[in-house]
């Protein structure tokens, strides 16, 4: 699971789930919380279903927010849903493992009832809370099924009782806490979108800020922040050169059986390496390279674990 940009979309929204189809986002999360209304729920839910089984949304990956695990919904969505070509469930307000772990093991329900392969049914988990952030270590870990958490920064906010900004600093802890618990776990860092859609500057200072933090996928809530949000998360043909450089500076070391080795009067080292790797991975990935300009490094073409 390796996206960018993450796009909500109301589930009650035809015309937006029509167009979601041409939009440049990774990921879709077609939403049956917080942008349907209790009293169109059950409308929602069969709007999504239709749209998923007979709309092209191409590549792009389909994520379902779920109502919350606290209340009676999720498991009917769950169980409309689970057939279809979605990539992950998104259970919200999760605030402790027990949760996250009672919808993993009603997938595991699903999944032998509706004889689907064992792990179909995955999990993203969507930490809204001060007590889910405080958790997010222990969450992040408490499924094989969970394949990625997501801060949702205004509610974490009310929570707290803070003031949302666009400087973010009010969740500069809660940003840290999500991306060392997904990294950790071996699992997605998602950032929270920024929510103003006509602000492209601000975003852009959010977006770059939180690549420096280490994340490399960010949700949105507005179809004018993807393009951005896709750019500045993608390598830039300066750091894909300079990852080639290093993994090809490296490669000819090795083969010389030389030890050390510098480039540009800095020493080489294992981190250094490891992101150049991770660069070429994305840019592989992405297409902005070809598998013939990292076929000989085996870590970047997977020829070796």
């Amino acid at each position: 699971m390796d996206y960018r940009s993450l796009l909500f979309i109301p589930g009650n929204n035809p015309g937006m789930l029509e167009a979601a189809c041409i939009l440049p986002a990774d990921a879709l999360i077609l939403d049956l919380e917080d942008a349907v209304a209790p009293q169109e729920k059950d409308a929602a839910l069969n709007l999504v279903a239709r749209a998923i089984e007979n709309l092209d949304y191409g590549k792009k990956a389909i994520i379902v927010r779920l109502n919350e695990p606290q209340g009676p919904l999720w498991r009917q969505e769950v169980r409309r849903l689970a057939k279809l070509p979605i990539a992950a469930f998104m259970p919200p307000k999760i605030t402790q493992a027990e949760e996250l772990q009672m919808v993993a093991d009603y997938l595991d329900e699903i999944e032998r009832e509706f004889q689907l392969p064992e792990g179909k049914l995955q999990l993203i988990a969507l930490i809204e809370s001060a007590t889910g952030v405080v958790n997010a270590k222990v969450i992040a870990q408490s499924s094989k099924r969970l394949k990625g958490i997501l801060l949702g920064a205004e509610d974490f906010t009310a929570d707290l009782g803070a003031t949302r900004t666009k400087d973010g600093k009010e969740i500069f802890y809660a940003r840290s806490q999500i991306l060392l618990a997904a990294k950790s776990a071996g699992i997605l860092a998602i950032d929270t979108p920024f929510t103003d859609a006509t602000d492209l500057e601000g975003l852009e200072a959010d977006v770059q800020l939180i690549k420096q933090l280490g994340f490399r996928a960010k949700a949105a809530i507005s179809p004018q922040h993807l393009a951005l949000i896709n750019r500045l998360l993608s390598p830039s043909e300066t750091e894909i050169a300079y990852a080639l450089e290093v993994l090809e500076c490296l490669h000819r070391a090795k083969a010389q059986g030389l030890g050390a080795v510098a480039l540009r009067g800095k020493m080489l080292d294992r981190p250094i390496e490891l992101r150049a790797i991770q660069v070429c991975r994305l840019a592989l990935k992405l297409g902005l390279i070809e598998a013939e300009e990292v076929s000989e490094f085996s870590e970047v073409s997977g020829e070796e674990a």
